[in-house]
């Protein structure tokens, strides 16, 4: 059966399985297939320069040192180019968000095309019992507090 093109937005669970380059003078493109279960796919385009981000979680960082630490966290060993291969080879399941992007052409016409946003690990869940959640609450510095007890004497008219 053909793979059908993602035609809605959204988040889906997905594999990546394949990638491939595409490059120019001073820049490369890295696109990975991410395919979902029930047989749709979209592409990931990842663009590689030294173009430093000037905005957001990574701003100062150069797009390849971004895209190494993307790489990195879905799995991929050290976040190398050459290591993509492998981990697809033994699976590499992604978090895709599937969103209109807006721009204006040359002829300064507005548009709009589908495309895979962002890509992420899967998402997972655990169970945890009161004591894997103060220990899990202590990593990220935080504390559970006791709902505060209230001191005002005055009724509640409701």
């Amino acid at each position: 059966m053909a793979l059908k093109k993602i035609t809605q937005t959204g988040k889906y669970d997905a594999m990546i399985t394949d990638a491939m380059i595409d490059e120019s003078d001073d820049k490369f493109k890295l696109i990975l297939k991410c395919e979902t279960e029930d047989e749709y796919f979209i592409y990931y385009n990842m663009y590689y320069s030294s173009t430093v981000i000037s905005s957001g979680k990574n701003a100062g960082k150069t797009l390849w040192e971004s895209n190494t630490e993307t790489l990195k966290s879905l799995g991929i060993e050290e976040g190398l180019l050459k290591n993509i291969r492998p981990a697809i080879n033994t699976g590499l399941p992604v978090n895709i968000t599937v969103d209109y992007d807006y721009y204006t052409d040359k002829a300064g016409n507005e548009k709009e095309v589908l495309k895979c946003k962002w890509i992420n690990p899967p998402l997972t869940t655990v169970n945890i019992d009161d004591s894997d959640f103060d220990s899990l609450m202590a990593k990220v510095g935080m504390k559970l507090k006791t709902a505060p007890t209230s001191t005002n004497k005055t009724p509640n008219p409701f």
